[in-house]
């Protein structure tokens, strides 16, 4: 009986483990979709415009991160964003997701009105209503840069202060 009853509790045992393992490679699947798809949301690294050339690296510290740049480039306009959301996983790469969409629809409302990319700020604030507008306690800094016929303007909300190198 005693050797039954061990049998019985080491069988439900590994048919626990079993579930966990499972629940786990699921987890870590779902892990590496997410950082797929937050890889495309990057432009390439490489970007060579009429005013800007720039070259850029990225690497996540964790699986997903709240890292994350955007570029656009209108007639003699170039702008290049820079959004760290706090903390790392999938909920800082989730909004990251947000500012993605929110870059798309500047792209878009810009073809029609030039003046949703007019200024730094504007651009800057458009995207801080993006991420207010998710219920969610996750802060983020941004540097917003413009350069337009040679002239270099930038928003920045509490990121790292860019470098320019001649």
């Amino acid at each position: 009986g005693v050797l039954g009853d061990s049998f019985n509790y080491m069988a439900h045992k590994i048919q626990a483990y079993m579930a966990q393992m499972q629940e786990k490679i699921r987890l870590e699947n779902e892990l590496k979709t997410a950082q797929l798809v937050q890889k495309s949301f990057f432009p390439t690294d490489t970007i060579s415009g009429k005013q800007l050339k720039l070259k850029a690296y990225y690497k996540p510290a964790t699986e997903c991160g709240g890292d994350w740049w955007g570029y656009l480039n209108y007639e003699n306009k170039e702008v290049v964003i820079l959004l760290d959301v706090t903390g790392h996983g999938t909920a800082a790469a989730l909004i990251t997701a947000i500012v993605q969409n929110s870059l798309t629809s500047l792209k878009y409302l810009a073809k029609n009105d030039i003046s949703y990319v007019q200024s730094s700020a504007k651009i800057a604030d458009y995207l801080n209503q993006s991420i207010c507008a998710v219920d969610i306690n996750l802060n983020a800094t941004c540097a917003v840069l413009v350069i337009e016929d040679g002239q270099l303007t930038y928003t920045n909300a509490s990121h790292n202060p860019p470098y320019l190198l001649k």
